[in-house]
């Protein structure tokens, strides 16, 4: 049985539950007599997507999609690349290291300096400025929302196609872990260990989690200047923390920080047009290795290096049964490094080296009132980004 590179693979799961979960999910077994039992339930999923606060899915008067945490996992789906499994009219493209959001058939080409996309994605409400930084790994997640546009009016200019929002795992007050081992093909290796509790006495509680995921490359590749002769390898590491601080019954602090990196080689790719008209340069130029899909023949080896993180603050007050304030302070950082032979071909033709780095801050205020009949949101944004980046082209001409 042919088996496709990256494919097969084991994962395994450990959970150790502290605290009584237990007992409290035999009681509710204990309550349910056998005609309810029968019968469907309707699963109660609360979003914050529509910034109104957190609302019933649906109560939602908006093409919206939301997935459980449960759902990615059955799925297998640890990257906002394989979204598009689970939710429909969405499609994430990799060019290179740069993600192309496309919602509804809407997105953007441009992913270099000077471009913004017209489909976006936040992490826990705040917004994530540059294509390069959206490909990180999950790690226990509450949920991802997907709201379809056009989103202007709540998201900016920027949600002409819609928005993503990843909300990570809030901590509790209950004491758990989980720890899961995975293992696949091409030496593929991947471990990663959660934990949550209380600290202390009082309303605070604190969550952390670490993963850590490994695998040699599967694409062969030639006459490279390097001894990398294995490409679309993987090295990467995440790490996640959250604090929550119930200071009283009606305000809510809460204090996320994700960093995430990785170095491996970024996907390439290999001519195929052989004709007169094909576009690229007949044999013996080129070697005719088109039959093999997992083979290349490069000039340079491929490289990229990324490091990135942030912090975010949300802070949320409950003034009175209609009335709620919230705040979202966010600060990101991003660096990455990338060599490719963007003319795939062992001809020194065309070579391009990119570095990149970027810091962003943004400020919201937002100021929800609903009773009733009448409702309303009133909002202040303020975003800043500070963006470089080094952009070098060898090109031979013969």
């Amino acid at each position: 049985m042919d088996i496709a590179p990256g494919m097969a693979g084991l994962t395994i799961l450990f959970s150790a539950l502290m605290g009584f979960h237990c007992t409290l999910a035999r009681a509710q077994t204990a309550n349910i007599d056998s005609g309810q039992a029968d019968s469907p339930v309707l699963e109660h999923v609360l979003v914050t997507a529509t910034k109104s606060g957190a609302v019933d899915l649906q109560g939602v008067p908006l093409a919206i999609t939301a997935i459980s945490a449960d759902e990615l996992n059955l799925s297998g789906i640890s990257s906002i690349k394989d979204l598009s499994l689970l939710a429909p009219g969405i499609m994430v493209s990799q060019n290179v290291n740069y993600g192309q959001v496309y919602i509804r058939g809407i997105g953007t080409n441009n992913v270099f300096i000077g471009g913004d996309p017209s489909s976006t994605v936040h992490l826990n409400g705040a917004y994530l400025a540059r294509p390069s930084s959206v490909f990180t790994e999950f790690l226990e997640l509450e949920r991802i929302e997907v709201l379809r546009g056009p989103q202007g009016t709540l998201y900016g200019r920027n949600s002409t196609g819609g928005t993503i929002n990843i909300v990570t795992s809030k901590p509790t007050g209950d004491y758990f872990s989980k720890i899961s081992a995975e293992w696949g093909n091409y030496n593929k290796k991947g471990l990663s260990v959660f934990i949550n509790g209380p600290l202390g006495e009082g309303e605070l509680a604190g969550n952390l989690g670490v993963s850590s995921k490994r695998r040699e490359g599967y694409v062969n590749a030639t006459y490279l200047d390097s001894s990398r002769d294995k490409l679309n390898d993987e090295d990467r590491l995440k790490i996640q923390s959250a604090l929550s601080w119930l200071p009283s019954d009606s305000v809510t602090i809460e204090l996320t920080m994700d960093y995430f990196t990785s170095d491996e080689t970024p996907p390439t790719h290999k001519p195929t047009g052989q004709t007169p008209t094909g576009g690229v340069p007949p044999p013996p130029l080129i070697p005719a290795r088109i039959n093999d899909p997992w083979r290349v023949a490069l000039s340079t080896a491929p490289d990229f290096q990324e490091e990135s993180g942030g912090v975010n603050i949300k802070l949320e007050w409950q003034i009175n049964d209609h009335s709620l304030l919230s705040s979202i302070t966010s600060y990101r950082q991003l660096d990455f490094d990338l060599l490719a032979d963007t003319d795939y071909s062992e001809l020194t033709t065309l070579i391009s080296s990119i570095s990149e780095e970027q810091t962003q801050s943004s400020q919201e205020f937002r100021y929800n009132y609903d009773q009733g009949n009448f409702a309303f949101i009133a909002g202040l944004f303020y975003f800043k980004e500070s963006y470089e980046s080094d952009i070098f082209v060898q090109i031979l001409i013969a």
